[in-house]
């Protein structure tokens, strides 16, 4: 906790916790030595001002998710973890960057933010969040791993049909006559509902290791085979393994919605010599 005086002042008050310029100058050592510095100055030089509100904008961000943490789940993040985290971070690499940055100090930061994003999705991620994702949408969380043969006519997936349950090469016939050019007809592991609706039915009931279709949508007619897919027998079994089932893209909706509000709803004052805090804009715009 910082001392504000006239070398260290407060920068930002974020829900009564005070942000000081020592705390700013950790991510970057340009703000001065120690950290005493000519504000005037500092300010008045566009390039330095601008670096100082984004940087300080960025604590305040942190500051707020850690107290929003707090308010809606009763969670504080631990040193340790932080610890645990900056530990399998590269430190990054500030060879590139115009405006000195302080390596340590960063990966520290991020390791905090991540604290905090794990932290805030173990609580997201439960039944009342995802009871009505599941119930509308239960392909969302169900992961496929599909090969597929498309064609333009329901004869020709027939065709296609016939020959592999005549034990051709799946990437053979792919190859032959499929109109997607995806090697071997093998498009990988995703989530089902990453397809068009009637893909994603058929991909996330279509017995394992069978040949299946055809199946059309509005790209023509599909035969598929579904080699490997993960899903949650029943809801309690899609909280309890969340980070298992629900899709990356969804978690970081989830966090990012979270994160808005924690920013927009927090209590922040900006010092009037570095600029007045926008909600909206999650910054700081310049004095005057």
């Amino acid at each position: 906790v910082g001392c504000s005086d006239a070398a260290n002042p407060v920068v930002a008050t974020v829900n009564d916790t005070d942000i000081y310029l020592e705390d700013v100058e950790a991510l970057r050592p340009i703000y001065g030595s120690d950290p005493v510095i000519d504000l005037a100055a500092l300010i008045g030089d566009t390039t330095i001002g601008e670096q100082l509100r984004s940087d300080t904008s960025v604590l305040v961000w942190r500051q707020a998710m850690l107290d929003r943490l707090t308010t809606d789940f009763g969670v504080s993040v631990t040193d340790a973890e932080v610890a645990s985290i900056a530990a399998q971070m590269d430190l990054m690499d500030t060879s590139g960057f115009a405006v000195p940055i302080n390596a340590e100090a960063v990966r520290a930061f991020d390791a905090t933010v991540e604290a905090i994003r794990r932290n805030a999705l173990d609580n997201l991620l439960d039944t009342e969040t995802l009871g009505p994702l599941y119930e509308q949408q239960p392909t969302e969380f169900v992961t496929v791993c599909v090969r597929h043969v498309l064609v333009g006519t329901r004869g020709e997936a027939e065709t296609v049909v016939s020959r592999l349950t005549d034990g051709e090469d799946f990437g053979t016939v792919a190859t032959d006559v499929s109109t997607d050019t995806v090697p071997d007809g093998d498009l990988g592991c995703r989530s089902a509902s990453a397809y068009v609706p009637e893909f994603a039915a058929a991909s996330a009931s279509a017995p394992l290791d069978t040949v299946f279709g055809p199946v059309e949508t509005q790209f023509g007619f599909h035969v598929i085979v579904v080699y490997d897919r993960t899903a949650p027998t029943d809801l309690a079994d899609l909280v309890d393994k969340a980070e298992t089932f629900v899709p990356e893209q969804l978690q970081r909706d989830l966090f990012a919605e979270w994160f808005n509000r924690a920013i927009i709803e927090a209590d922040v004052v900006v010092t009037p010599w570095l600029g007045t805090w926008v909600p909206e804009a999650q910054g700081i715009s310049p004095p005057g």
